[in-house]
């Protein structure tokens, strides 16, 4: 972690503190970063939360409909709440936010989890379409969740242990020291499926192959050669 102080036109701007891909926490980092939210008027959530808990820390982000936890060596940052103003393949830059905003009470949202079932899913081979596609498919064949693929994409690369109950809740994703607990989408209407159609008459729609038929031609010499 580092710190920087960024001088412009003479006037020092808040202090930030720098993660870049060499630290230790920097996947963690990057995973709960997905779950921020994009939305700057939830400026509560726009940002992501450190606790430190013996010798470990906690770091936690969340949209309202997903929330990210990772669980790793202590990190060399206050606990509190820090908006990430950059976010690049290399690094980060993080800020610490007004002490007047409190973060969502994430520690009652595990509390309230209900798990009875357990499935596992392979989001190793999902760097592809192909392959996210199948694992998606088999996720709803297991749960019958709908869920927004924006939300899986942060966890390609790992397999995970999926808990829930009901395919309306909460789906709580487990990786050795990272959490994600998301929401399925809500108000999906089922397709009526019609079985009784008369044929729609797709094959007039491709005319018939022309066949070429060869025949025999004869030469000058009353020979028979093939022609087309």
């Amino acid at each position: 972690m580092k710190k920087n102080q960024f001088i412009e036109g003479g006037i020092q701007k808040i202090q930030g503190i720098m993660v870049s891909k060499n630290a230790q926490a920097w996947k963690a980092f990057r995973f709960i970063s997905g779950a921020k939210s994009k939305d700057e008027t939830r400026f509560f959530m726009s940002g992501i939360h450190i606790e430190h808990s013996g010798d470990k820390s906690v770091l936690v982000a969340t949209d309202g409909r997903r929330l990210h936890i990772a669980t790793v060596d202590t990190v060399q940052i206050k606990p509190g709440d820090y908006q990430v103003k950059e976010n690049t393949r290399d690094f980060m830059i993080l800020y610490p936010m007004d002490n007047e905003i409190q973060y969502p009470n994430w520690k009652r949202i595990i509390k309230t989890l209900e798990t009875q079932k357990r499935i596992k899913i392979d989001l190793v081979e999902t760097k592809n379409k192909a392959g996210f596609s199948r694992s998606l498919y088999q996720f709803f064949q297991a749960t019958g969740a709908a869920v927004n693929i924006e939300y899986l994409e942060p966890l390609a690369g790992r397999e995970w242990n999926v808990y829930f109950n009901e395919k309306e809740k909460a789906h709580t994703f487990v990786a050795e020291n990272l959490m994600a607990i998301i929401m399925p989408m809500g108000g999906i209407e089922q397709i009526a499926v019609d079985e009784n159609v008369q044929d729609p008459g797709f094959r007039n729609i491709a005319p018939e192959p022309k066949v070429i038929e060869f025949k025999p031609a004869k030469t000058a010499k009353g020979k028979k050669r093939r022609t087309a």
